[in-house]
């Protein structure tokens, strides 16, 4: 499990270093960060976010819209 890896440790390890959002990894299981949107299933998921990806969402606010989607 990587549970026990934060997302800025799990990038760090990986060691890319790319110009982009979480340094150009695909972290959407991670984070719940769906920039292309998840339409009809939205609010659903939301409604299921796990308390560790709320923290996350909530701490790293410069990183998404008002409506939770990743500022690109």
């Amino acid at each position: 499990s990587l549970a026990y890896l934060s997302v800025d440790g799990l990038i760090e390890s990986i060691g890319l270093d790319y110009d982009a959002p979480y340094s150009g990894l695909c972290v959407e299981s991670f984070t719940g960060d769906y920039p292309a949107g998840l339409y009809d299933y939205e609010a659903n998921y939301k409604a299921h976010l796990s308390h560790r990806q709320k923290q996350y969402i909530s701490k790293n606010k410069h990183f998404f819209d008002s409506e939770g989607n990743l500022n690109v």
